[in-house]
């Protein structure tokens, strides 16, 4: 580990003399960081996909809804394609 340097005595006094106290984080502290993060990814993935699940739903319920007022227009046409209240 390198000594002080310049930039170290402009963090101030709090900082510098903690500058020589790094360490490596310990395995079991690292497992239970890498076990949060996956908890919180796990837990926003599920969220997504239940409000993309939910959005999918309300596309085929709106889709339904439009195919069947579609199908209602084609029959008040009549089987020849035209108006039945117009003159022939």
């Amino acid at each position: 580990m390198a000594g002080p340097t310049e930039e170290d005595d402009e963090l101030g006094p709090p900082i510098a003399p903690l500058a020589g106290l790094d360490q490596e984080p310990s395995e079991a502290f690292m497992g239970r960081v890498r076990g949060s993060i996956r908890r919180r990814q796990l837990a926003g993935e599920a969220a997504e996909l239940s409000w993309t699940g939910m959005g999918a739903v309300l596309l085929e319920y709106l889709e339904l809804v439009f195919g069947a007022l579609r199908t209602r227009e084609g029959d008040r046409e009549g089987e020849d394609g035209r108006d039945p209240e117009e003159p022939r």
